[in-house]
């Protein structure tokens, strides 16, 4: 408890050599994945990403079903730029619904409102109820983009149903003319069918 709490002094401290130095005693003495993954962000704040990923792997080992370790070890994954492994490690734990808009969030925290936008647009795919999804899909403009998605659409219902109600008139006037009886031609209309030249 002592080591774990000079730890986290040292880390308020922004002392990040120290607080480093003390979770891996504490961790010596007992290796408990809170700990393993305290180190593991400290490492992610410190930009030593690949230490990160090695401590939040340990801590996802002994906690299998922490969804906070393992959407830790998903962020560290993502700014390694393995995006595929970090949206399966959070389908290990999460509804695949859900694991989209985790990764929909972790975009958005990292201010990629692209990368934020397909991930919340995929999950409102799989569940359109996912109230966090959408929540963050609108503040980040995407109700919009459905709104016009959805206007686009209706427009083009609108187009189809006329071009069909104009092929239906046409085709009326056709069957109109093709039931009309034969009638004889006016007198100044000759045999071909086209006024006598004069």
């Amino acid at each position: 408890a002592a080591l774990i709490a000079t730890a986290r002094l040292y880390d308020r401290l922004n002392e990040r050599e120290k607080a480093i130095s003390f979770y891996e005693k504490c961790i010596e003495v007992s290796p408990t994945a809170s700990t393993l993954a305290e180190l593991g962000n400290l490492h992610a704040k410190a930009g030593n990403l690949n230490a990160a990923r090695e401590e939040l792997q340990k801590a996802v080992a002994l906690e299998p079903k922490n969804t906070s370790h393992r959407t830790a070890l998903a962020g560290v994954m993502l700014d390694l730029g393995q995006e595929d492994k970090a949206l399966d490690e959070l389908m290990n734990s999460y509804t695949p619904a859900m694991a989209n808009y985790q990764m929909a969030y972790l975009h958005f925290s990292r201010k990629n409102v692209p990368g934020a936008q397909h991930y919340a647009g995929a999950a409102l795919q799989i569940d359109p109820n996912l109230t966090p999804a959408r929540e963050l899909f609108a503040s980040i403009g995407g109700a919009q983009s459905l709104q016009n998605l959805a206007n686009q659409g209706n427009q083009w219902v609108n187009q189809a149903q006329a071009s069909l109600q104009q092929a239906s008139a046409v085709g009326t006037n056709v069957q109109g003319l093709l039931g009309t009886p034969a009638t004889t031609p006016p007198s100044n209309v000759g045999a071909s069918g086209l006024p006598p030249v004069t």
